[in-house]
């Protein structure tokens, strides 16, 4: 594991040298914490929208996560807006029935990785594949 400061993402895109595995957790503003969702926005405009539009990224696979949901408990967190991008393999405007937390995003993590067993309650939960072509 190798953490480094968001400030080398952009380097790392316009050189082609970005890792296999990225986590990027934006600070409490960016991410509409406790800023605008206007806030959010623009930050995903500017540093998002660079990778998408990257020739190097057609083969990768984004996935952004807005997990606050205020007041709503519903299914021990409320409803969340969970947006897979994979130029090459994610199915546009796919949206599905079925009811997913956070742990089937861990499963994702953990089986792009390479892995075959998952801790917690990602071990018993369903993979995400209707969302890929």
């Amino acid at each position: 594991m190798n953490l480094v400061p968001f400030s080398q993402f952009a380097k790392e895109l316009a050189n082609n040298t970005l890792p296999a595995y990225s986590f990027i957790t934006p600070n409490i503003c960016n991410d509409a914490h406790n800023c605008t969702l206007a806030t959010a926005d623009n930050w995903l405009k500017t540093h998002i929208n660079p990778l998408i539009q990257n020739p190097s990224f057609q083969n990768g696979l984004l996935i952004i996560v807005f997990d606050e949901s205020a007041n709503d408990n519903t299914h021990g967190g409320g409803r969340v807006a969970w947006v897979a991008i994979s130029p090459m393999h994610s199915k546009a405007a796919y949206k599905p029935v079925t009811l997913y937390q956070h742990q089937n995003t861990l499963r994702l993590m953990l089986q792009a990785l390479g892995l075959a067993s998952y801790p917690g309650k990602a071990s018993a939960t369903s993979n995400v594949s209707e969302f890929f072509k």
